[in-house]
């Protein structure tokens, strides 16, 4: 499995949408970060969720299943890290894998 730092999957587009909406957020404070990450990341229609869909549907087969697998290593490493337990890779719709990608990305990334 790859480091964490080494997967960069759409990494600039996750840090225009920190960048660009976090005045109002302090990232020192876990429950800012929480609200942050849930507001532009997490809910169904939000700017993270619109970047997975757009990345999802935009790719061409080989791009796509490539992407996958280091989609799926990150949330693997993630996960581990964040719940130390191993992540069941069978919950997750492509589509649902990606958006957990993006806010695990920019959860790592705030961090």
């Amino acid at each position: 499995m790859c480091d964490l730092e080494t997967i960069r999957l759409m990494e600039d587009e996750i840090q225009d949408i920190i960048n660009q909406n976090k005045k109002d957020y302090d990232f020192n404070n876990e429950d800012d970060v929480d609200r942050f990450l849930f507001k532009y990341f997490y809910e169904e229609d939000s700017i993270g969720s619109k970047l997975a869909l757009e990345w999802f549907n935009k790719k061409g087969c080989e791009i796509f299943c490539n992407g996958m697998i280091i989609i799926l290593n990150f949330i693997k490493i993630h996960w581990n890290m964040e719940f130390d337990e191993v992540f069941c890779d069978n919950l997750l719709t492509p589509h649902d894998m990606i958006k957990t990608y993006v806010y695990c990305k920019a959860k790592h990334m705030i961090k």
